[in-house]
């Protein structure tokens, strides 16, 4: 039980206040319950005792982004990336973050030259989408559904581009394809329908 969990922290921070582990434990459970307000002093503690933890900095990173506060978040997924470059989920929330702030260029550039997985495909796109870039976002978002035949993500955002574009056919075309191939899958049928509409 996460309230078990947060209390049995809270007690053990009482006996050991300087304990990186214990803060980022108490942070992490405070998020994991949606007390991401909450989450983000505990989380700040572990990182100014020890650093060079990856997984509170992404915490920490995702706690201010749920609350809105991306650019304080953003140092937290700079700092993910440089102790592990390779984390598809810090540079993903990196990525979320400068295009809520609105820098689609930096997320571009940071996001060109990384491998891709769904969500890293899905933030290129709206970058270029955003930045006005739209042949660009269209190119990533169809390799993207090459890719991954199945992600209602980045299919609804194709169906929207070729919608806002007056591609009506195309949009229909695209979406019928997700339904049928899921045709249990609601968001899917949402996207036929919104194309169709």
């Amino acid at each position: 039980k996460p309230d078990c969990a947060i209390e049995t922290f809270r007690s053990g921070l009482k006996l050991e206040p300087d304990s990186a582990r214990l803060s980022y434990l108490l942070g992490n459970s405070l998020y994991t319950a949606g007390l991401a307000e909450e989450a983000v002093a505990p989380l700040q503690h572990s990182i100014q005792i020890r650093a060079g933890d990856a997984k509170a900095h992404l915490t920490l990173g995702a706690a201010l982004a749920s609350l809105g506060r991306h650019k304080e978040a953003l140092p937290e997924w700079e700092a993910a990336l440089k102790i592990d470059p390779a984390s598809t989920k810090a540079l993903d929330g990196l990525a979320k973050a400068l295009i809520a702030t609105g820098d689609y260029e930096t997320a571009i550039s940071r996001l060109g030259a990384a491998p891709r997985d769904e969500n890293l495909t899905l933030d290129l796109g709206i970058a270029y989408k955003n930045a006005g870039e739209i042949e660009k976002a269209e190119e990533v978002f169809t390799q993207g559904i090459k890719t991954y035949p199945n992600s209602d993500a980045l299919t609804g955002s194709l169906v929207s581009l070729y919608i806002n574009d007056s591609q009506y056919e195309t949009a229909s075309r695209v979406a019928a394809g997700l339904a049928g191939r899921k045709p249990r899958d609601i968001e899917a049928q949402r996207i036929y329908l919104h194309a169709l509409a």
